[in-house]
Order: structure tokens, then sequence, then C-alpha cells
């Protein structure tokens, strides 16, 4: 998909911060390129650790308010 089909749609990362090779949200958005996408596109990383639950529910509660936000405005 390229990313004029994607102009609609707000980018989710999750990714995971417990493991010593992790990378920072800089290198994730330098490494996926997120920058290349318009400005005004909704996006978000969020740190998480599947081991512990932690930061997937938050990574999802972003996503849903920022739709529902896109959606009626």
């Amino acid at each position: 998909m390229t990313a004029d089909r994607l102009h609609d749609h707000c980018i989710l990362t999750l990714a995971t911060s417990k493991l010593p090779c992790a990378m920072s949200t800089i290198e994730i958005t330098e490494k996926l390129e997120l920058n290349k996408f318009s400005s005004n596109r909704a996006r978000h990383i969020q740190g998480t650790s599947a081991v512990k639950g932690k930061g997937l529910y938050d990574g999802l509660d972003w996503l849903k308010d920022t739709d529902s936000q896109k959606r009626w405005s």
C-alpha cells in the first residue's frame, strides 16, 4: 500500500522497550521512515512489554480515540 492510499489512516507502532537491543522511538521513526508521511497524519509510537502486558491497551486506546476524533471531525 502506498502512502497516498493511507492518507486518512492513523499509524500506531507498538515497540518493546525491555530488550537490551531495543531502539529508541527516534530510531524507530527514522528506520520506518515515518517522517515521510504527511505531518497531518496521526501517528504514535507506544512502548510496550508483552511479558507484563503493559502499553498494549494504552496504544489501542490511543488508536480508538484518535480514529473516533477523525471520523467525527
